[in-house]
């Protein structure tokens, strides 16, 4: 009776593991929907909003995930302890089920529409044409240790940029490596990637024309970038692929600052 019911056992723990995937992936799928409908209202999501969206899909996914690796594993147990010579089509479509449960765990991992960049439309809303004529433009190596979001509002000192350390900085004067610049951040603004629920700048960009004069505080790695406008401390945050990363880091190498770690 007792391997009886283990093989009873060794039969539904992978169908429990393949229910435990589906919830994951409608959750995953759900949270998705109400991500992209926020998107669409709000054309970009602040921090909170993300950890929200990321807490609640973590909410059901997390513990089916957990619930199948459980069930896997026991499921392999129960078929251990349980053996003897069994029909070939009972075995074939135990392990069936089994293989089915991880294809689905593979499946899933692959698909993750909210990682990709193209749940985020090219906006094509900015413009940093004008910026190429600017009286100065300034870019600046951050520690990301060294700040907070609570302290984006502090009076710029002697080696910070709102609040972070400043690491290096160097003037970019007008010309092809000043275009070059600009353009980058136009085009990972226009075309941003998925944001995190983190923000950790390591880069900063200040441009100033005449007696006005735009900051962009930027994550990259977070795929945010806060826009301070004409010196004021209320900011604008948008959000920014990940490729104008390597283009702000030539410009630094090039200046002999160090790249921000």
């Amino acid at each position: 009776m007792g391997k009886q019911l283990m093989r009873i056992l060794a039969y539904v723990m992978p169908v429990v593991a393949l229910c435990a995937m589906v919830a994951a992936f409608w959750q995953s799928n759900y949270v998705d929907e109400l991500r992209e409908n926020y998107m669409r209202r709000h054309g970009s999501i602040d921090i909170p909003e993300a950890m929200y969206f990321d807490g609640k899909a973590a909410f059901v996914i997390a513990p089916a995930l957990l619930a199948f690796l459980v069930c896997q594993v026991l499921a392999v147990v129960f078929f251990v302890l349980s053996w003897r010579p069994w029909s070939w089509l009972f075995a074939l479509s135990l392990w069936a089920l089994w293989a089915a449960a991880w294809g689905l765990l593979v499946l899933y991992c692959y698909h993750r529409p909210s990682a990709t960049p193209q749940q985020f439309p090219a906006t094509g809303c900015y413009d940093f044409s004008p910026f190429a004529g600017a009286d100065r433009v300034q870019v600046f190596a951050l520690d990301f240790n060294s700040g907070s979001e609570g302290r984006l509002h502090d009076p710029d000192t002697e080696g910070r940029f709102h609040g972070y350390r400043v690491l290096g900085q160097t003037d970019v004067g007008p010309g092809p490596e000043r275009r070059r610049l600009l353009d980058a951040l136009q085009d990972g603004i226009n075309r941003p990637g998925s944001p995190a629920a983190c923000f950790f700048p390591r880069h900063g960009l200040r441009v100033i024309m005449g007696k006005a004069k735009t900051d962009y505080l930027i994550c990259f790695h977070c795929s945010y970038v806060y826009i301070f406008d004409q010196g004021r401390y209320e900011y604008q945050q948008e959000l920014v692929s990940t490729a104008p990363e390597n283009v702000f880091n030539a410009v630094l190498t090039s200046h002999g600052v160090p790249v921000p770690p």
